[in-house]
């Protein structure tokens, strides 16, 4: 596939940028048992429509949300198809776009839906949405007027979204960035972004409201309480409500101390120590699990878990924490913020 360059954003007043991920979202969608496919795939299947009949039918759907997203422009008066002060890049996925952060985190987006066993980041190619596009008849570089296209294989759809709106940014240009991804939080950061989530604006004062905290801090709480959507699984018994509190506290995670990111794992021997206490106390399970929790009845079970400070408090207090490795979280956090940041910085040699 061909891509494209798009002509110079100096020309234009308003730069609207889309998530070409959008459209991957739609065609599944479409081809659900209540997408618009659905029927037409059926008939399809009963011989009753041949291959390019279906076909017309899917380019259909895809052209009414093409439709959709300039209807919801015209509602800002952004329409680029109208408004020639306005222009509109889509931003698409690249085939290997996975890649740079699967070198950090090799499951990264690993528990998405078609992942094979042997699953590596590192490794990926995906699909590349243009070339669908392109076999219904569409023309991904310019599905309507003044709409363009930006591709690169190595870069993932969000990255080229946060590129393109730094660049904007420093050409003092307005910018509306359409997109359903949360992770495009964190581009309100700058004054003259709007984030339009294809059906509403949202602004500054709403991730506010609804987080509590300033966009820029966005990475920094999902690093920390996890994104199951990207395979991040974030500090374990810090869940979003006590990721925001330590936002709140400290800020950013390089301002957290690290003790209270300090987690600990233990041996089998730990399993022989409170089989032991319990002996000598003569305490039964039950009575244990009430008065330290649930997790002595686990490891007595014979399960590697991990424990929390609150868990090595209670086991130190009875002279049982000897058998507790620490495990620094605070640097896990940190390499899951760079995941989570855009745009991703790669380092040579990672």
């Amino acid at each position: 596939m061909v891509d494209k360059p798009f002509p110079s954003m100096d020309d234009y007043d308003t730069i609207i940028l889309i998530d070409g991920g959008y459209f991957v979202f739609r065609m599944t969608k479409h081809w659900s048992k209540k997408g618009r496919m659905f029927k037409a795939n059926q008939r399809f299947k009963r011989k009753q429509i041949n291959y390019f009949q279906r076909q017309h039918h899917f380019k259909k759907a895809i052209e009414a949300d093409i439709s959709y997203i300039g209807f919801r422009l015209g509602e800002l008066k952004k329409n680029p198809k109208y408004e020639s002060s306005c222009m509109a890049i889509v931003c698409y996925d690249g085939i290997k776009g996975r890649q740079r952060r699967g070198q950090l985190h090799p499951l990264y987006k690993g528990n998405r839906y078609g992942a094979e066993e042997d699953y590596n980041a590192a490794g990926h190619e995906g699909v590349d949405i243009r070339e669908k596009l392109s076999k219904m008849g569409l023309e991904p570089n310019n599905l309507e007027k003044r709409w363009f296209s930006f591709y690169d294989e190595w870069s993932e759809g969000d990255d080229l979204l946060a590129e393109l709106t730094q660049q904007c940014i420093e050409k003092d240009k307005e910018v509306i960035v359409m997109s359903s991804d949360s992770d495009m939080i964190q581009l309100l950061r700058w004054d003259n972004v709007k984030l339009h989530n294809f059906t509403s604006l949202i602004s500054i004062d709403d991730i506010e409201r609804d987080y509590g905290f300033e966009p820029k801090l966005y990475a920094d709480w999902k690093a920390l309480c996890g994104d199951s959507a990207d395979n991040i699984s974030g500090v374990p018994y810090i869940g979003k409500t006590k990721a925001k509190k330590l936002i709140l506290q400290y800020g950013a995670i390089e301002e957290i101390p690290t003790e209270l990111l300090l987690l600990y794992t233990h041996d089998e021997e730990l399993k022989n120590e409170f089989v032991k206490y319990r002996e000598l106390n003569e305490l039964c399970i039950e009575k244990c699990k009430k008065r330290f929790g649930t997790f002595w009845e686990r490891i007595e079970a014979g399960e590697i878990m991990t424990l929390s400070p609150a868990h090595h408090k209670k086991l130190a207090a009875i002279d049982l924490s000897k058998n507790l490795i620490p495990i620094d979280y605070k640097n896990k956090a940190l390499l899951w913020k760079r995941l989570v940041k855009i745009p991703f910085k790669y380092q040579k040699g990672e």
